[in-house]
């Protein structure tokens, strides 16, 4: 009989029954994050006011059963959702009685090819953004469905996350909803995270300096990863964290791609390394000072130098973080002026880190540069303040 009849269901794991989650009647569940297993129909879904969402569940066999099974069962309904499902092992993907429904971005995979994906009767049924085991000359209605072998971790041990040479990453609807990681949708229950960024132990130098970069991508450890970084200048490398000597002043826009099996990461930092004849002065003599719940930030003044005559700081800007190790989150700018209250931050934090930015340049670029720098990490230079008490910081 049915497991349950359920308002929603999310990190269930349902074994062994003849129909796995069953919604009818009135009824708008989300089910989602679910492990169905061993269920002769895993998730039916029955009548014309039953509209559920169903997606990120994993609904699988542990062996071929004799009689005949399927994945969903749809009868006389037209506003189900089912996206980004893993089916394993199921011998027939839908059954659909008086039913329109599209299926998106799930894998539908057995060892043995499907012949009859779906029994439909008096139905619409399409399949959009799949990775479906059909056996040869069999079709399905829809587009951009794939017919690979997803390359999941282990399935024979029922971890069916994806590994890093699978066609199912970044094989979802390009126009649609994206992965957390913000890449385009992966196929099936488990998105692969991937992620890229990159840093360096110093932007802002004088010709003739080395500057070491970083990356910070993630989800790209394999042996056949391949790194390419465009430093702006004509200059590359193949290095995953490579040195570079930047020999002509000027602003030089970075780019790294980082390329692993079937999908390739990009970042791309305008103006990220700054080449003067003279880097100016970093502002000097910062000290922190609690007014009541207020803590006060003052600096001395950025003095140019002979080399930089025609520059002015036209701003400062401050940084502040919770942590002297963390990523410092951009808080304001002053104009020329040398101090900044942070209002009520006593109240709120019991540390507060910060730092101070001269900035030389006109109100379009500086906004070009806040649009890309409104986080950075720092190595020296802090200034901080710790609370001893409700009412006292030391400095």
């Amino acid at each position: 009989n049915a497991c349950a009849r359920l308002t929603s269901a999310y990190e269930s794991q349902i074994v062994g029954f003849n129909n796995g989650i069953i919604v009818t009647g009135n009824n708008t569940s989300t089910i989602y994050e679910n492990q169905i297993i061993d269920c002769n129909e895993g998730i039916k879904v029955i009548g014309q006011n039953a509209q559920p969402s169903v997606h990120n569940n994993v609904v699988r066999l542990s062996e071929a059963f004799i009689e005949t099974n399927s994945a969903f069962m749809l009868s006389q309904n037209t506003n189900t959702a089912i996206y980004n499902n893993t089916v394993y092992n199921y011998d027939q993907v839908l059954q659909a009685d008086t039913t329109s429904i599209d299926l998106i971005q799930n894998i539908f995979w057995n060892d043995t090819p499907m012949n009859t994906p779906v029994v439909n009767n008096n139905s619409s049924v399409n399949f959009y953004y799949n990775d479906i085991a059909l056996a040869n000359g069999v079709t399905v209605n829809g587009a951009n469905n794939i017919n690979f072998d997803p390359l999941f971790v282990n399935a024979l041990l029922y971890d069916y996350n994806l590994t890093y040479n699978s066609p199912c990453i970044d094989a979802g609807d390009p126009f649609g909803q994206v992965d957390p990681d913000g890449s385009t949708a992966d196929l099936g229950a488990y998105y692969y995270y991937h992620a890229i960024d990159f840093d360096s132990d110093i932007r802002f130098i004088t010709p003739g300096s080395m500057v070491q970069f970083n990356s910070l991508t993630e989800g790209h450890n394999s042996p056949i990863t391949a790194y390419s970084w465009d430093f702006g200048d004509l200059g590359t490398s193949t290095d995953e964290n490579p040195s570079y000597v930047y020999d002509t002043t000027g602003l030089y826009t970075v780019i790294l791609q980082v390329t692993t099996g079937n999908f390739l990461d990009e970042k791309i930092r305008e103006n990220f390394i700054v080449v003067h004849p003279e880097v100016i002065p970093a502002p000097g003599n910062v000290n922190i000072s609690l007014i009541d719940s207020d803590v006060l930030i003052t600096w001395n003044q950025v003095n140019i130098t002979e080399s930089l005559r025609d520059s002015i700081v036209s701003n400062y800007l401050v940084y502040c973080c919770d942590s002297p190790d963390g990523i410092f989150t951009y808080l304001a700018q002053t104009g020329d002026q040398t101090e900044y209250l942070h209002q009520g931050i006593a109240n709120e934090k019991d540390q507060q880190y910060y730092f101070i930015v001269a900035y030389v340049g006109n109100e379009r670029s500086l906004r070009e540069y806040l649009n890309n720098n409104r986080t950075m990490r720092i190595k020296n230079g802090i200034s901080t303040i710790e609370k001893n008490s409700k009412t006292n910081y030391k400095k």
